[in-house]
Protein backbone atom coordinates (compact mmCIF):
# COMPACT_ATOMS: atom_id res chain seq x y z
CA UNK A 1 0.00 0.00 0.00
CA UNK A 2 2.70 2.46 0.53
CA UNK A 3 4.54 1.80 -2.45
CA UNK A 4 1.32 2.38 -4.30
CA UNK A 5 0.42 5.48 -1.92
CA UNK A 6 4.59 6.89 -2.98
CA UNK A 7 4.24 6.35 -6.37
CA UNK A 8 1.45 8.44 -6.46
CA UNK A 9 2.24 11.02 -4.53
CA UNK A 10 5.74 11.26 -6.90
CA UNK A 11 3.32 12.30 -9.38
CA UNK A 12 2.01 14.87 -7.90
CA UNK A 13 5.10 16.86 -7.46
CA UNK A 14 3.66 18.44 -4.02
CA UNK A 15 6.82 21.04 -2.93
CA UNK A 16 4.90 22.37 0.19
CA UNK A 17 3.10 20.53 2.92
CA UNK A 18 0.07 22.22 2.76
CA UNK A 19 -0.08 20.54 -1.13
CA UNK A 20 1.42 17.79 0.70
CA UNK A 21 -1.62 17.18 2.88
CA UNK A 22 -3.70 18.00 -0.14
CA UNK A 23 -2.53 15.63 -2.01
CA UNK A 24 -2.46 12.79 0.04
CA UNK A 25 -5.87 12.90 0.84
CA UNK A 26 -7.01 13.18 -2.66
CA UNK A 27 -4.97 10.03 -3.59
CA UNK A 28 -6.28 8.54 -0.51
CA UNK A 29 -9.80 8.31 -2.81
CA UNK A 30 -7.98 6.20 -5.54
CA UNK A 31 -7.71 3.11 -2.43
CA UNK A 32 -11.02 1.24 -2.87
CA UNK A 33 -12.33 -0.33 0.61
CA UNK A 34 -11.73 -3.99 -0.61
CA UNK A 35 -8.51 -3.08 -2.13
CA UNK A 36 -7.63 -1.63 1.35
CA UNK A 37 -9.41 -5.05 3.15
CA UNK A 38 -7.01 -7.30 0.79
CA UNK A 39 -3.93 -4.71 2.55
CA UNK A 40 -5.18 -5.49 6.02
CA UNK A 41 -5.83 -8.88 5.96
CA UNK A 42 -2.55 -9.84 4.22
CA UNK A 43 -0.96 -7.90 7.18
CA UNK A 44 -2.96 -10.78 9.52
CA UNK A 45 -4.93 -7.92 10.98
CA UNK A 46 -7.48 -9.75 10.05
CA UNK A 47 -8.89 -13.07 11.41
CA UNK A 48 -11.33 -15.04 9.63
CA UNK A 49 -13.83 -17.30 10.79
Amino acid sequence: MFAKLKTLLRTTQARTLETLWSAIGSLLDRFAPDECERYIRHCGYCQSG
